[in-house]
Formats: C-alpha cells, sequence, structure tokens
C-alpha cells in the first residue's frame, strides 16, 4: 500500500522537463520502462563506454506518471554531479506494491498488511526483460546466456519497500556480481525476517571471502557500494512496529561495517518523516552512487 503523497511536480516550480530522457515508456512483459538520464542521448556509445545503469521501482498510484518521476529524478542528480558524470536511469512501474517488492510473504496485524513474496519475479524481469531491452540498445559485446551486466554496471535504488527490494537484490545476486550496488532509501528495514536472513547471508560471504583471501593472498576490491538513508523523524510515528525502522537501519548499517565483501558504504541522516521528499532521497542516492564509482575508477 503507498499512502497519498504531495504532487511534488507541481509544488516544486524549479523542477522543469529535460529533454534527456525517451519520449515514452516502452512495455516490457506488463511492465513500463522508462530511461532517462545523461547517458541517454548517446545511448549506444555512452553503455559501451561503461555507463552506470539505475535501476528504480516506482508506483504509478495517486497520479504519478513515470516519465514525469523520472525525469524529476534526474533533474535532481544532475543538481548534485558533474555535467561529465553520465549515468542512466531505468524507471520501471510496479502495479501492487507489497506483492511485487516483498522478498518473502509475510501478514504484519501491527499494520494491517499483508505481503505476498514477488520480489524474485520482480530481480527475474530486471534480469532478463530490462537488461535485455537495454543491451538490445548497446553497441557492447554481451553473452546473451550470461545473466550479469556485462554491457553496463548496474545499480538497483528504491525507496521504502523498494528499497528493501534495492538491498535484497543486491546481496541475493551478490556473488554473481550482478549489481554494482544499491540505495535502500528510507528502507522498510522493519520487515519481518530481514535482518537476519541479511545477517546470515553476510555471515556466509565473510567466511567465502577469507577463504578467497587465503587462497589469492589479496583482498577482491570489487564488491558493491551501499547507500542507506533515513529520514530524523521516521521513528516518531505512533505505530510501535514501523517505529522501530530507526534502530533497524542503524542494525543494518552496522551490519555492512563487518561485511568484507562490501566496498563503501554510508548512511545519510534526512530532515522529516517518511513520506518526506521521497524522490529528492532517491537522486541523493544515486548521486552518491555516482560519485563513488567515479572515485574508484579515478583511483
Amino acid at each position: 500500500m503507498i499512502p497519498e503523497q504531495p504532487d511534488i511536480f507541481q509544488e516544486d516550480h524549479s523542477f522543469k522537463a529535460h529533454s534527456d530522457a525517451e519520449k515514452e515508456p516502452v512495455l516490457l512483459s506488463g511492465r513500463k520502462l522508462y530511461l532517462a538520464g545523461r547517458g541517454i542521448s548517446g545511448l549506444k556509445q555512452d553503455l559501451q563506454g561503461g555507463c552506470p545503469v539505475f535501476f528504480w521501482p516506482m508506483s504509478e498510484q495517486h497520479g504519478k506518471d513515470i516519465a514525469q518521476a523520472a525525469q524529476y529524478v534526474c533533474a535532481r542528480v544532475n543538481e548534485l554531479t558533474r555535467d561529465t558524470d553520465l549515468y542512466l536511469l531505468a524507471a520501471f512501474t510496479v502495479d501492487d506494491w507489497n506483492l511485487e517488492l516483498s522478498p518473502w510473504n509475510a501478514e504484519i496485524p501491527e499494520i494491517g498488511q499483508s505481503f505476498g513474496g514477488g520480489a524474485g519475479l520482480t530481480l527475474q524481469w530486471i534480469l532478463e526483460d530490462a537488461f535485455s531491452y537495454i543491451r538490445s540498445r548497446s553497441l557492447a559485446a554481451h553473452d546473451p546466456e550470461d545473466p550479469g551486466p556485462a554491457a553496463f554496471p548496474a545499480y538497483a535504488v528504491g525507496y521504502s519497500l523498494a528499497g528493501l527490494f534495492s538491498l535484497w537484490a543486491e546481496l541475493e545476486t551478490r556473488e554473481k556480481k550482478i549489481f554494482a550496488g544499491a540505495a535502500g532509501c528510507s528502507a522498510t528495514m522493519w520487515f519481518p525476517g530481514w535482518l537476519e536472513h541479511a545477517r546470515k547471508k553476510t555471515e556466509k560471504e565473510a567466511d567465502a571471502v577469507l577463504t578467497s583471501e587465503e587462497g589469492q593472498g589479496s583482498a577482491d576490491m570489487t564488491g558493491p557500494d551501499i547507500y542507506l538513508s533515513l529520514g530524523g523523524k521516521e521513528h516518531l510515528t505512533q505505530n510501535a512496529f514501523i517505529a522501530s525502522i530507526g534502530e533497524a537501519v542503524r542494525s543494518y548499517d552496522r551490519l555492512l561495517d563487518s561485511d568484507p565483501a562490501v566496498l563503501r558504504h554510508v548512511l545519510e541522516m534526512n530532515k522529516g518523516g517518511h513520506f518526506a521528499d521521497p524522490e529528492k532521497r532517491v537522486a541523493k542516492g544515486i548521486a552518491w552512487l555516482l560519485k563513488s564509482r567515479n572515485t574508484a575508477e579515478k583511483g
């Protein structure tokens, strides 16, 4: 369920739709996919050169339009980054938020909601449909049997439950290095079983990293970058279950501290509650990941 939010596109008069975007979204297996960003004008050449692609699940509920929302996010990313920082935002629609973005089934009577555990199918759509479409726009060679982003660095980004989905998607595919990083902005960390699942995965990967280092004599410096953010007032909600988000996010941040597979990570605090400027917070996550990537390439 996605509560109705203010129309930020009408309220923010500094926003203007820009030309760095496709004219219309494409329909892939029932989902809309819309591409925007600094890499769109020279898409084939830019992807061949390693232009990063950020996959963002969003909803068109309450009158939101995928093209307008994506262009708004890109305008904010452009304000936070250099003109030479190429990137592509791949926004795609989610019709049933609680079904398509939850990693497993969950009934939460404390908030009166149920979750259908359909994240696996959404991830499959990204790897098969979205990746294939974007690859078809690229001149870079790739193996059609390989689900990894051979033609471009891919990132998963999202807000609220979409933020949890993005972190889960990166973690679930980390062994194959599908995603170069993820942004979980005000992610739904209170989701039942998430922290324990992440902890077990991290412990398993820590053992694998140590074994790899012993065999190779050096650490792998190609791990993911992880961006987390949280609103300073999110824990002030009257619902005690949801109010646990603050400690849950900090617990996950501490878990990242101990994860040897993670290259860089950050937890950024924002003003306001959970529904304050979600698109702007997503843009900040993309900008941090983009800057982190560019810094690593120079280093």
